[in-house]
């Protein structure tokens, strides 16, 4: 068994607090929430549903989406127009409240403003879909 430390933890632990070590804005920030949902019917495949407008140098903090059963082969990842999966990788919803979580290691504490095009926050679609799509957005800034 290992006892490790994060990175942030190992510097507060070395008593390194005091020159700014953690990035200003990861820190004492306020955190905003963008909600949206969206009624599908009979979307066609790999099509595009804006979820959120995020300010360059947002932070983002965690993706969530809730859908109906959506259809049998159905899938939906979260991203922006730079990368279609910058937050959520392709995944199956074909279950009546299906929860997709933000589930890539780059998205967490993405910084808006990084690439051209990734203020907008996009869910992309495979398969033909129809019902309701939730989603949930949270960010500091």
């Amino acid at each position: 068994m290992s006892a490790v430390k994060g990175v942030n933890y190992t510097k507060f632990d070395a008593g390194t607090y005091g020159d700014n070590w953690i990035d200003q804005a990861k820190i004492k920030t306020g955190v905003k929430v963008w909600t949206d949902s969206y009624e599908a019917s009979a979307l066609e495949t790999s099509s595009t549903i804006a979820i959120a407008e995020l300010p360059d140098g947002a932070i983002v903090l965690e993706v969530t989406v809730i859908s109906d059963d959506l259809g049998s082969t159905v899938t939906i990842s979260a991203g922006d127009s730079d990368e279609a999966a910058r937050y959520i990788a392709a995944t199956s919803v074909t279950a009546a409240n299906d929860k997709l979580e933000l589930s890539v290691v780059g998205g967490l504490g993405y910084v808006i403003g990084t690439n051209d095009g990734d203020n907008t926050v996009l869910l992309t679609t495979a398969g033909i879909l129809g019902g309701t799509i939730s989603t949930k957005v949270l960010y500091s800034v």
